[in-house]
């Protein structure tokens, strides 16, 4: 198990040098106000810029946050230092909505109502790596009715109930809403929270919702991101109902990441990438990737989860389920990595897939079922360890084992150094359960080097203890 140092979070248990109070709903609330209970702040980004002040100058500080929908972009970049800024929910219902309550709606025909629409979005534009995607796919307009997500149609014919049309001819959204008009949001913020070169900061107990970023695949325009930051750490932040992702977190190290979630995302649920000496633990992933199914768009970063380039990290506690598109995807460079404890089901495709892994990385306590595709896959992983794994009922099979015949060159994003992995390289099983249709696949029959090459029992360099197989 990677050894992770979460000592450092104590440093959020010290009284805090200022604390600020925000209360939107409070009769008396201004940006303008000292920030205490009787003349609390309206906006949490007047408390940031406050908090920000007072770290640069050494001072630590609280800001309490009431309950309340906040229809505000909040950024906190560019604060280094041992000073500590927690964000806290004093209470549940604290949520940063990158939506706008809509009230100029006009009826038109039958059920279908419009509002006037200005900004001419069109289609976002695409990762050049990527293989072509519907337009539907690069819209990135959001229109809620009593909190339901309407579907996006691309011409005015195809309105039914639940659902709209952006008409940028006529700068127009036409709806049809599910039952009545009642309250109508719509996305026009592309980002909620946004934390960059900064230490020692807290977000607890605050939710997320209705961002619209104005890039396809991540980067620091989902709805959580947390960027080129040391020692954050996230307890009870959850995202939902976001156009592109919704939480993306790259170049971090010394992170803990607590009760944290994403469901309802329109391509990603997560993504985390060079990530070091850090903990996700209680991960929920559910739903996400509506807008690339809406395309048919669910490979490259879609679905649950993406990590990759992680170092010296545990994930703990997950639940993945019910994704559009795979659902926990490690792809690339993971160096002394633990997945302990996690379910993975119901999930479009895949619902776990290991690609390029050098390792040493250790599955312990999975189970993998009631996939459309496949339970477990992996492509050129070495080092790999499953203990107390569970793969049972998906459709296409269990467990497959593939990769590039001759290895394939692996990075280590920290060293520069490659390490050629072939598709199977010592692998250690103990206690592994395969159960349905196919329980374990090799794609390009026998493989050279270590591993499974034909018969798996006699592999020099493989340990199997414990290995049952249920064909269903």
């Amino acid at each position: 198990m990677p050894q992770v140092d979460q000592s450092w979070v104590s440093v959020f248990d010290a009284a805090p040098d200022v604390v600020l109070c925000v209360d939107q709903d409070h009769p008396a609330a201004s940006d303008t106000n000292p920030a205490t209970p009787a003349l609390p702040l309206n906006t949490i980004s007047a408390a940031v810029a406050l908090a920000k002040a007072h770290k640069r100058d050494g001072a630590s500080t609280q800001v309490l946050i009431s309950p309340a929908v906040y229809r505000e972009e909040v950024t906190l970049r560019n604060v280094a230092g041992p000073a500590f800024i927690i964000l806290e929910g004093i209470a549940p219902g604290v949520e940063i909505a990158g939506s706008d309550v809509s009230t100029s709606w006009t009826p038109e025909e039958g059920d279908i109502w419009s509002t006037p629409w200005t900004q001419a979005w069109g289609l976002l534009p695409w990762p050049s790596r990527w293989p072509a995607g519907e337009d539907i796919v690069r819209r990135r307009e959001m229109v809620f009715n009593d909190g339901q997500l309407l579907r996006q149609f691309l011409s005015y014919d195809e309105l039914v109930a639940g659902s709209f049309f952006v008409d940028e001819t006529t700068s127009k959204i036409f709806a049809w809403p599910i039952d009545g008009l009642g309250v109508m949001e719509v996305a026009t913020k592309k980002r909620n929270l946004w934390i960059q070169n900064t230490d020692y900061v807290q977000v607890k107990n605050i939710s997320m919702r209705h961002c619209t970023p104005e890039a396809v695949g991540g980067g620091n325009t989902a709805a959580l991101s947390i960027y080129n930051s040391h020692h954050v750490m996230l307890d009870g932040a959850t995202v939902r109902d976001t156009n592109n992702v919704g939480l993306a977190i790259w170049e971090i190290s010394d992170c803990v990441f607590r009760n944290i979630g994403a469901r309802d995302a329109g391509m990603m649920g997560m993504t985390a990438g060079r990530v070091k000496d850090s903990i996700f633990e209680g991960v929920t992933l559910s739903a996400n990737n509506w807008r690339g199914d809406w395309g048919g768009f669910r490979g490259w970063s879609t679905g649950g989860t993406k990590v990759s380039h992680n170092h010296r990290v545990i994930h703990r506690d997950y639940v993945v389920s019910g994704n559009f598109a795979r659902g926990f995807w490690a792809d690339t460079d993971l160096v002394d990595v633990s997945i302990e404890n996690i379910e993975c089901h119901s999930n479009l495709n895949d619902n776990m897939l290991l690609e390029a892994v050098q390792g040493p990385i250790r599955i312990d306590g999975a189970y993998l079922w009631n996939s459309r595709m496949h339970g477990l896959v992996t492509r050129n992983v070495s080092n790999l360890t499953l203990r107390d794994t569970h793969i049972r009922d998906n459709a296409a099979g269990q467990f497959v084992i593939s990769g590039q015949r001759n290895g394939r060159n692996v990075p280590n994003w920290q060293t520069g150094e490659s390490k050629l992995c072939l598709p199977v390289e010592n692998w250690t099983w103990e206690g592994l359960f395969l159960h349905g249709p196919s329980p374990l696949l090799k794609e390009g029959g026998e493989f050279p080097g270590k591993g499974i090459a034909g018969s798996w029992e006699d592999t020099p360099g493989m340990v199997a203890r414990g290995v049952h197989f249920f064909k269903g």
